[in-house]
């Protein structure tokens, strides 16, 4: 599986560059190091090194910002006809694109194609302005409060009647990351920055006992979101993580750490009062309150907090996390990621009456049903994360229990975030980003 990964990133990067073998970058150049073999997930196939040996490096972000750099400038992302056809742009997958990505329209895969929004209004009284509308390109459509009319220019365009969405809670430019996913998500190593809203919650174990590990997520700049479930034993003390990506790795700190000693962290941690765990675990969810805001920088931004509208059952949605990476196993040492398909909360309840162990589903929970995948233990408080379609990623849910990990047709439980905005709302105090 990994030889397999690393052969398509290799001839990805090729394809993006049109590269000979003497325009590719030295190993040490990329951070890697040339060796006779490597560790399972470590060969970085494409840089060179000398005879008989191999470049060594776990992540191959860096590689591939590299070879990006060299598709910008040598033109690669000019406009494809199927692109341009399709009323799009071929841009670097480095740029951020505020509208719909049409996959598959450009040449070369250091693109893709965005499309562009020139929708505007007809004149006259059967325009859509008349019609107290507004125009929207039909790739991203209307909001499920808004009804579809006529009245815009161009045939890629609809006009939506009717009030507009509510407003995403807190930060207007939440939910945006400067690194665009290129791949399908199947329980891998993020890219870093990928996920800029993940916060690695470190909790402290009486005694020198250890360490307990939490996800959480940043959703203004003085509060992370996170499970109740996580603070049900009192700690030694506490510590936040912005802008993490690999834990054991002490030449990659994080962008921004936040400590708490044991006779203050409980001070921050507020928990949702009508959580009544372990009985039915419904209501699972707590807010820590952040020692000063934290700056928001290229790994460290706010995800938008989901809407009823925004919980799709039959699409997917992404988990993010530190935790095992399988039943009783260990902790990933590098942040993860992998898509989950969203089922009903009936679906859901009716499993969990089929399981070694039964448990009770609320209105207040969202489940995920995927075969041989699933969060687990050391993921607790993480985000469930779905993307809308202006391309902005809004956290449903938070990462709550299930019967082991992936076990088979036992789903993995979250918290419900929309059913949970009043609480939010009324312990962070305000509005305010």
């Amino acid at each position: 599986m990994v030889a397999n990964v690393l052969l398509l990133v290799a001839l990805t990067l090729l394809q993006c560059t049109g590269t000979t073998r003497a325009e590719i970058p030295e190993c040490e150049t990329v951070g890697g190091s040339c060796e006779v073999s490597c560790p399972d997930g470590f060969e970085m196939p494409l840089p060179t090194c000398s005879r008989n040996k191999v470049c060594c490096k776990k992540s191959v972000s860096l590689s591939l910002d590299i070879f990006t750099r060299q598709a910008d400038s040598r033109g690669f992302c000019k406009n494809d006809k199927k692109c341009k056809r399709k009323g799009g742009k071929c841009i670097s997958i480095k740029e951020n694109c505020d509208t719909v990505i049409i996959p598959g329209k450009c040449k070369h895969v250091c693109c893709h194609c965005c499309l562009k929004d020139n929708c505007k209004s007809k004149k006259g009284k059967n325009g859509c302005d008349k019609k107290g509308g507004e125009c929207k390109l039909k790739a991203v459509g209307c909001s499920a409060n808004q009804t579809e009319s006529k009245g815009c220019k161009g045939k890629r365009c609809t006009c939506c009647v009717g009030p507009p969405p509510p407003a995403r809670s807190y930060c207007e430019n939440c939910g945006k990351a400067d690194i665009e996913p290129t791949r399908i998500v199947g329980g891998q190593e993020t890219e870093i920055g990928e996920y800029p809203w993940q916060v690695l919650i470190i909790l402290n174990n009486q005694g020198g006992g250890g360490q307990s590990v939490c996800g959480g997520s940043l959703i203004k700049n003085n509060w992370v979101l996170t499970a109740a479930h996580c603070f049900e034993t009192t700690y030694a003390g506490m510590i936040l993580s912005f802008g993490d990506h690999q834990t054991t790795d002490a030449s990659e700190t994080a962008s921004y750490t936040v400590i708490y000693s044991e006779s203050e962290y409980q001070n921050f941690v507020f928990t949702h009062p009508d959580y009544n765990s372990p009985e039915l675990n419904d209501n699972d969810v707590a807010l820590i309150e952040t020692k000063g805001a934290v700056p928001f920088q290229k790994n460290i931004k706010p995800v938008c907090l989901g809407l009823p509208e925004d919980v799709v059952f039959g699409k997917q949605a992404v988990v993010t996390g530190w935790g095992y990476t399988e039943y009783r196993g260990d902790n990933s040492e590098v942040l993860m990621e992998v898509a989950l398909d969203l089922i009903s909360t009936e679906d859901c309840a009716e499993k969990y009456q089929n399981t070694p162990q039964t448990f009770t589903i609320t209105d207040n929970m969202i489940c995920t049903l995927t075969p041989d995948k699933d969060a687990c233990s050391g993921d607790s408080g993480g985000p469930l994360i779905y993307q809308i379609p202006d391309g902005r990623w809004v956290q449903i849910g938070i990462v709550s229990f299930g019967y082991q990990c992936a076990f088979d047709d036992a789903p993995g439980v979250y918290t419900r975030v929309d059913k949970q905005i009043g609480w939010i709302n009324e312990t962070t105090g305000s509005q305010q980003c």
